[in-house]
């Protein structure tokens, strides 16, 4: 039986709104229970660098696609002051009793027939650990805004995404690189494609 003592403890912090002290609890030794939440854990720091971009190109709102927990999105939200609104499928997973809470409470999901949510050109696109390289191009060649954020592995990391943070796609689809940092020292980058 897994006893789930970060999650009891993010809960708690998340109930209280002590987004920062969430933040301290990057060093927690259960990988299985960190990913469970959040695939990439930032720093302050990597946040303050995310604000700097994001207020560069005067983006108000970002959708995050395949957004899981939204642990990773609620801190984004709650440090850049900004609206993050989350897309994922499978409802009925979500809000069962075997995945992890829900920390993001906008989250659209598109597998539901009454569904209809559309990215506005002024919202960014987030992709964190996406794994599903024909969604994420339907998503790319049907958004018509001009930033893409992707979070995830870099070279040497031992974890496959699609996209990955530095892929061809990109220029193939007439992206081009804007700015880039790694995650700690984690081998996760953040990259921010415009065009």
């Amino acid at each position: 039986m897994v006893d789930h003592a970060l999650e009891k403890l993010v809960l708690e912090l998340y109930h209280e709104n002590k987004w920062r002290d969430i933040l301290d609890l990057q060093n927690f030794k259960d990988a299985f229970e960190k990913h469970r939440l959040l695939w990439v854990w930032p720093s302050l720091e990597d946040l303050d660098w995310l604000k700097h971009i994001i207020s560069e190109r005067n983006v108000r709102e970002i959708v995050s696609i395949g957004c899981g927990s939204g642990l990773l999105e609620w801190l984004i939200q709650k440090y850049l002051g900004i609206v993050v609104v989350g897309v994922e499928v499978d409802r009925k997973w979500w809000c069962s009793g075997y995945s992890p809470p829900l920390f993001l409470k906008n989250v659209h999901f598109i597998d539901e027939e009454d569904s209809r949510f559309e990215i506005l050109p002024s919202q960014a696109i987030l992709f964190c650990y996406f794994n599903n390289g024909s969604a994420f191009l339907n998503y790319v060649k049907q958004y018509t805004g001009r930033t893409v954020i992707v979070i995830g592995p870099g070279e040497g990391r031992g974890s496959c995404t699609d996209p990955v943070p530095f892929d061809r796609k990109f220029s193939d689809l007439g992206w081009k690189l804007d700015a880039a940092r790694e995650i700690r020292d984690t081998k996760d980058y953040i990259a921010v494609y415009v065009r």
